[in-house]
């Protein structure tokens, strides 16, 4: 059996995913390859080195950090960033569908890189994140997937940043992540996940059962029901559960 993703096998028989080993990523039902595209972003005659990543968000997209040879450098101080990154993307158009393209671009000197020389694609990711920004999704610390014979499940350990967008605003005094922020993370993370089809139809047996508050630790639990068209979630740690609900979809819109 061939697989994509790199495992860890656990005690009890589940596995934790560590990672796509082939770096081919799924944007809007489309499979790419990372390392193609950097490739053709290499060929172009500005483009020394480049390095392309997904970003998470409301939709996923891609960025690309490039570094320009002395011609490129050029172009950009005399055009700006906004006409190089468009002659980039007509240069990949011939490639990829637009729909793949990079809608994110950085500049640099040089590409950040881990101690054995290899591109740390996790610090580019982390250039295309405003300083000054707040993010808008708990960060996920671990992923365990397990499949039975009504669809799929994943469990995804979560940490719920101080920072986080959300808790600006909300109940006077007394910071918490309101209920419909908490269906849209789970709705997000299994559409990231899961084969989740479909457009939002209606919310089942919704229950708040405790308050989700700054830098929590839980799991997220994610049932996808393909025949039913439905998703189960709860957020839960090893002492109470936050929430429970269902989410049905209906035909794709």
């Amino acid at each position: 059996m061939e697989m994509d993703d790199g495992i860890e096998l656990m005690p009890d028989g589940r596995f934790r995913l560590l990672g796509r080993l082939d770096r081919v990523v799924k944007i809007e039902e489309k499979r790419l390859s990372l390392p193609e595209m950097e490739a053709r972003l290499a060929l172009h005659h500005w483009v020394e080195a480049a390095a392309v990543v997904p970003l998470s968000g409301r939709r996923q997209t891609l960025g690309a950090a490039l570094v320009l040879n002395a011609e490129g450098k050029a172009r950009l101080a005399a055009e700006g960033r906004r006409s190089i990154a468009q002659a980039l993307q007509r240069h990949l158009a011939d490639h990829f569908e637009a729909v793949l393209l990079p809608r994110h671009w950085r500049f640099t000197d040089r590409l950040p890189a881990t101690d054995r020389g290899k591109i740390s694609y996790a610090t580019v990711v982390a250039l295309f994140v405003p300083a000054s920004a707040p993010p808008l999704l708990p960060g996920v610390t671990g992923v365990t997937h397990e499949r039975d014979s009504l669809g799929q499940q994943v469990i995804l350990d979560l940490h719920v940043s101080p920072k986080i967008a959300h808790f600006a605003g909300h109940f006077a005094g007394a910071a918490l992540v309101p209920g419909v922020v908490q269906v849209d993370w789970a709705v997000h993370f299994a559409r990231q996940y899961l084969p989740l089809e479909g457009a939002f139809s209606a919310l089942e047996n919704l229950k708040f059962l405790g308050v989700m508050v700054p830098d929590a630790k839980l799991q997220l639990s994610l049932a996808w029901d393909a025949q039913r068209k439905r998703l189960d979630f709860s957020y839960a740690n090893p002492i109470r559960k936050f929430s429970v609900g269902r989410v049905v979809f209906g035909a794709a819109q």
